[in-house]
C-alpha cells in the first residue's frame, strides 16, 4: 500500500481547518493566524503541505491568501475539511491498496479503536457482496471502509447496513440533487442502474473484542464500465451529463450522515426505516431471494425491525431474512 503523506493528527486538522476558511473567500495572514491560532511558521508548513497535495493557494501583499483550486484526489484534509457534524472519525488515504476492507479489518485486529476511515484511490482485489470483484479505474470512484465499535448490543449491528444505505442514498441526493433509491439489502440505484454497495464484515480482536468494518464503493466520476456491466451500473457523473463531482465533499457528506444515524442506532431506529421505506425499490414488489442454497419467492412487504426483509410467500405465510440476493421478477 502506499499512504498520501499528510500531517498526523491535530495538525491535519488545522490544515482541514485551513481550507474550510479559504473556501469562505480570501483572508489575510493575521486573520488565518488569529482563526488557526497557529504561528507564521506553522501557516507556512500548513499551506506549503497543501500545495505539495495539489491546492493551488495565492498569496497577495494585499488580499492575503486565496485558494485557487483544488485536486481531484482524495487526501484525508480534503475530506475533514468538508464535514460539518460532530462524528468525526480519524481519516486515512492510501493512493493504492488491495481492499479497503481488509486494509480496515487488519487494524481492527491491532486494536484500533475507531471509528476510522480508510479511503483509497484504487483497489487491486476489491470486492463486493457473494465474493464478487469491485472495479473501479484510480481516482474515479469513492472507495472506503470504516472501522467501527459500536457500543449497542452487537445483535443490532446488522442496522448498519440499512443505516449507511441510507447514509449513501441521502449524501448522493445533498451533493448532487439526484434522488437514489436502496435495493434491499446493500444497493444503491439511480435511474435502475446501480451506483454504490456496501459490504459488513465484523471481526474480533483478543482484547478489544468484537468490531465493524462497513465498505462502500460509490461510482463516481467513471465516464465508462466494461460491456457487462453498462447496463446495470452507472457513475454519477454520468447521470448528471458529464459534469464532475466533488469526491471529498461526496465524503464528507456520507460520513455526515452515517454518524447521525450511528447516534440513533437504538432509539431513533424506526425514523431510519420509515426513510429507508420511502427510498425503496423493492418492497411492493414480487421477486426471487436467494439465500446460501435456498430461494424463496414472494411479495417483499415491509422491513423489520433490524433492517431485514419481510417476504409474503405464495402460501401466506409472512419469513423474515436478514441478508440475501434479490432479483425482482419482470426485471
Amino acid at each position: 500500500m502506499t499512504a498520501i503523506p499528510s500531517p498526523r493528527g491535530a495538525c491535519c486538522s488545522v490544515a482541514a481547518r485551513l481550507l474550510r476558511t479559504l473556501r469562505s473567500g480570501s483572508a489575510l495572514p493575521s486573520e488565518l493566524l488569529a482563526a488557526l491560532g497557529v504561528t507564521n511558521d506553522a501557516l507556512l508548513h500548513l499551506t506549503t503541505h497543501l500545495e505539495s497535495l495539489g491546492f493551488d493557494i495565492s498569496r497577495h501583499p494585499m488580499l492575503g491568501y486565496t485558494l485557487m483550486e483544488e485536486p481531484q484526489c482524495l487526501t484525508p484534509e480534503a475530506v475533514l475539511s468538508h464535514i460539518e457534524g460532530d462524528w468525526v472519525p480519524e481519516v486515512m488515504a492510501l493512493s493504492t491498496t488491495t481492499s479497503t476492507n481488509t486494509e480496515a479489518a487488519e487494524r481492527g485486529l491491532l486494536e484500533a479503536s475507531g471509528p476510522l476511515a480508510i479511503f483509497a484511490e484504487h483497489q487491486t482485489a476489491g470486492r463486493g457482496r457473494l465474493g464478487r470483484k469491485w472495479e473501479a479505474k484510480a481516482g474515479e470512484g469513492l472507495l472506503v471502509s470504516i472501522l467501527l465499535r459500536p457500543n449497542s448490543p452487537q445483535a443490532t449491528w446488522t442496522r448498519i447496513t440499512t443505516l449507511t444505505a441510507l447514509a449513501v442514498s441521502e449524501a448522493i441526493e445533498s451533493v448532487t440533487g439526484v434522488y437514489a433509491g436502496i435495493k434491499w439489502p446493500n444497493d444503491i440505484l439511480v435511474d435502475s442502474h446501480k451506483v454504490a454497495g456496501i459490504l459488513a464484515e465484523t471481526g474480533t480482536s483478543p482484547t478489544r473484542g468484537a468490531f465493524l468494518v462497513v465498505g462502500i464503493g460509490l461510482n463516481v466520476n467513471q465516464t465508462d464500465f466494461p460491456p457487462e456491466l453498462a447496463s446495470k451500473a452507472a457513475a454519477l457523473r454520468q447521470i448528471l451529463g458529464g459534469k464532475v463531482v466533488n469526491r471529498a465533499a461526496l465524503a464528507a457528506k456520507i460520513i455526515d450522515r452515517l454518524g447521525f444515524w450511528i447516534e440513533r442506532m437504538e432509539q431513533g431506529f424506526e425514523l431510519a426505516l420509515k426513510a429507508v421505506t420511502l427510498r425503496s425499490t423493492v418492497l411492493g414488489r414480487q421477486l426471487t431471494l436467494h439465500s446460501g442454497t435456498m430461494s424463496a419467492t414472494g411479495t417483499a412487504e415491509a422491513l423489520d425491525e433490524n433492517g431485514g426483509l419481510l417476504l409474503r410467500l405464495a402460501d401466506g405465510e409472512l419469513r423474515a431474512f436478514s441478508a440475501g440476493e434479490v432479483s425482482l421478477r419482470g426485471a
